[in-house]
């Protein structure tokens, strides 16, 4: 009789802990991540959550390397021109260029705003820039002036060729006011690259 209670007993217990495994304990609820933690974690959900708050700024980078000829002045001129400007928009562009061409003493440099445009068709670029500065005339008899105004529209016609990088030809005809013999058509090769950032105003 002891024996069958002793089983009766051990099959009693075996029951209860197999009915409080089944039953088992409720996991706890983690605590929900704070935006600031999900923003951390997710940077796609941070651009997305902000994503009014930015805009999209388009720049270009321009070097040249040209050479020219002046009224004065028949020889072949080397130079260099370097442009920096920033888009309204996709196509239109407001800048700043700084160039020199040399020449012995028909030496000169220049510097000014320029406002272009321009427009890819494919992989095929056309562009056109109307620049409006200063030349400082190098020492020469063309004009006893120690600046000049001039103003100098330009085309160019190249390929874009990856990663924001254009190559092109360029042309433009520079035309000096008060010192016509600076006057003259310079022509060149482009090398520029388009890029885009995001920007958001800040108060700090």
């Amino acid at each position: 009789m002891k024996s069958i209670l002793v089983v009766l007993f051990l099959l009693g217990s075996f029951s209860f802990a197999h009915a409080e495994d089944s039953i088992g304990v409720a996991p706890s609820a983690s605590p929900s991540p704070t935006p600031e933690q999900s923003n951390v974690t997710n940077p796609t959900s941070f651009l997305a959550h902000d994503r009014s708050e930015y805009t999209i700024r388009r720049h270009k980078f321009s070097f040249l390397i040209d050479a020219g000829t002046m009224k004065g002045d028949s020889s072949i001129r080397p130079g260099y021109k370097v442009e920096v400007a920033s888009y309204f928009g996709n196509h239109v562009y407001f800048g700043a260029d700084l160039g020199i061409l040399s020449s012995g003493l028909a030496q000169s440099s220049n510097v000014g705003l320029l406002i272009g445009a321009d427009l890819m068709s494919g992989k095929l670029l056309k562009g056109f820039d109307l620049n409006l500065g200063f030349l400082f005339p190098g020492t020469s008899n063309f004009t006893n002036s120690t600046q000049v105004l001039y103003i100098k529209p330009e085309v160019f016609v190249g390929l874009g060729v990856g990663d924001g990088w254009r190559i092109a030809l360029d042309l433009a005809y520079q035309l000096v006011g008060q010192a016509t013999d600076y006057s003259g058509f310079i022509f060149g090769v482009r090398f520029e690259r388009k890029t885009e950032v995001l920007t958001r105003p800040v108060n700090d």
